[in-house]
């Protein structure tokens, strides 16, 4: 299950938020622009096809008969295949200068957004990296603590309650079995066995590396992954 145990929270400003939506706006604009006058281009290029087809007619017809008539329509072909050659070649230019102003303009905005995003992630280190570091401390001292607390316990139930007893009546030779307190056995690797209490190396790479705690780490329902 996925957890959110961040100590602290950072985010994006609301101007480096502004910065990504225009960037992706702008190529948003771009990508339309481009394929406005790609579909321009393949309209006149097929028109070229077309008429260049018809030129082709035209050729043959006057061939068969060299009229006035056929050889004027020649000429208008001609005429309309120039007049689109040219439209071709402009809505080809415009394509290319959509696109490189466009790109223009958005790589001067993420350029401006990464310098940002490079100045937020500096400061939220510089503000925050001293609590994230003093909760992993507290926790470990915590947590040596808690061992500490253990080996308290284990004396005191095991020498404090029982020895002391034995002693205090004088029956150091008795056969009454010696209470003890179940082993803990946190060096175990979660591979061998639940490990919920003690920290191994493996355990301390997937956390820190991949931000992880598998089960085994620890009980099913506290699992992070």
């Amino acid at each position: 299950m996925s957890k959110d145990v961040r100590t602290v929270k950072v985010e994006k400003s609301q101007e480096l938020k502004d910065l990504i939506a225009k960037y992706q706006q702008l190529q948003r604009q771009t990508e339309e622009r481009r394929k406005q006058v790609q579909e321009q281009a393949e309209k006149v290029q097929a028109e070229l096809s077309q008429a260049h087809q018809q030129l082709e007619r035209a050729m043959d017809d006057t061939l068969a008969d060299p009229s006035k008539e056929n050889e004027e329509k020649e000429r208008q072909l001609r005429r309309k295949i120039a007049d689109l050659q040219f439209d071709l070649q402009g809505a080809q230019g415009r394509k290319d200068r959509a696109f490189r102003s466009g790109s223009s303009d958005a790589n001067a905005t993420a350029r401006q957004a990464v310098h940002l995003a490079k100045q937020e992630a500096q400061d939220a280190i510089a503000q925050h990296f001293d609590t994230v570091k003093k909760r992993i401390e507290d926790a470990k001292y915590e947590y040596l603590k808690a061992l500490v607390g253990y080996r308290q316990f284990e004396l005191d139930v095991e020498q404090g309650i029982f020895f002391d007893t034995v002693q205090a009546v004088g029956q150091e030779n008795t056969n009454v079995q010696r209470p003890s307190v179940p082993i803990l056995y946190p060096f175990r690797f979660p591979s061998d066995g639940d490990n919920f209490y003690g920290v191994v190396d493996v355990e301390v790479s997937r956390a820190y590396k991949r931000g992880i705690i598998t089960r085994g780490s620890v009980r099913p329902e506290r699992e992070i992954n």
